[in-house]
């Protein structure tokens, strides 16, 4: 037999072999599980609820049953690893309503149906190694790309948040009502973090480390703040809604100056990669604007020793490229008319 073959098989038994103690441990935990004393001291009470549904309700909780179960199986067989706390606060950035184990089973599983597959249909070690990476490795980035775009819209949201928690209390609201109207009327991922902080106060959790735990999930310094200004406000008391409104007002300035200098980061990189200036001269420009912010970039250019008709050949060639992508034109006509600058124009080129 070949030794690619031989390889291949001894994989495959290999990853058969993990599937089936895995699923023994499974059934062996469904059909004979632990109980502790207080389901049994539960149990009768549950039998005459069972006994006074009807039959199928009691199939579709005993399939909800079986398939909770499984992953409860092989929590234990995982809980000594150390990743498994990072992991489940992953998943938890990414708003998946799965539990760390849960993820494990069918990330597995799903290694395995893939490995199997690929193996079965092209009998080649490569084609399965191929899909065992792919189905190991894929799951993950999803998370982390969900993790992102889910930071990026409670970054949107929490100014305009924190506005409403804060007309909530100049209208004479508690910090915890003002988060259930937060609750009610935004959208998630916001309300949704909100929720779990509202539920775990109403649980008995200190507010305080409740928002902790909000902190740790979407790793926001904005809220990082926030969290700052309400635990000063609980411990030496003040005006929270004031400080909540200073604070939205902070982070909208800050997106916009961060959105400005995006802006003039963009028209410096087209002007190194047009070869007009270097790295360094757009650095002393930019430097030179911020001390002299009455000034457009093009004039500090100009004076920084820039050619007038070079700047204008190029802010030329980039408004061209922008009416024929703007109005889809194949071909087209226009003509620049050079005159002074009116005083209320406020768009710096």
């Amino acid at each position: 037999m070949p030794l690619g073959t031989l390889q291949g098989l001894t994989t495959l038994l290999l990853i058969s072999f993990m599937a089936f103690f895995l699923a023994f441990l499974s059934l062996l935990g469904i059909f004979f599980p632990q109980t502790s004393l207080l389901e049994q001291q539960l149990k009768p009470f549950e039998e005459a609820w069972q006994r006074s549904r009807g039959k199928e309700e009691q199939k579709k909780e005993q399939t909800k049953f079986i398939l909770s179960r499984i992953p409860r199986i092989i929590a234990p067989l995982t809980a000594k690893r150390g990743s498994l706390k990072d992991l489940q606060l992953l998943l938890d950035q990414a708003g998946l309503p799965l539990r760390a184990s849960e993820f494990m089973f069918f990330h597995f599983l799903t290694v395995l149906i893939l490995g199997s597959l690929g193996y079965t249909l092209s009998k080649s070690i490569i084609v399965m190694s191929l899909m065992v990476s792919i189905a190991a490795i894929a799951p993950i980035l999803i998370i982390q790309y969900l993790k992102t775009k889910r930071e990026g819209l409670f970054h949107e949201q929490l100014p305009d948040t924190l506005s409403l928690i804060a007309g909530a209390l100049k209208a004479g609201y508690s910090f915890l009502q003002a988060v259930d109207m937060v609750v009610q009327e935004t959208k998630p991922p916001l309300s949704t973090e909100f929720k779990r902080v509202l539920t775990e106060a109403r649980l008995g959790l200190p507010l305080e480390e409740a928002l902790n735990n909000m902190a740790e999930r979407v790793q926001s310094i904005n809220f990082d703040w926030t969290i700052m200004a309400v635990k000063i406000q609980r411990e030496v008391g003040g005006n929270l809604a004031e400080v909540l409104e200073i604070l939205a007002n902070t982070m909208r300035e800050r997106d916009r100056v961060a959105r400005q200098i995006r802006v003039l980061t963009a028209e410096g990189k087209l002007l190194i990669d047009a070869g007009l200036m270097s790295q360094d001269e757009l650095k002393e420009a930019l430097l030179s604007q911020q001390e002299q912010p009455e000034k457009r970039l093009g004039e500090i250019l100009i004076s920084m020793g820039m050619k007038k008709d070079l700047l204008d050949q190029f802010i030329k060639e980039q408004i061209e490229d922008a009416l024929f992508e703007i109005f889809d034109w194949k071909e087209g006509s226009y003509y620049f008319e050079t005159d002074n600058v009116p005083e209320e124009e406020d768009i710096g080129i």
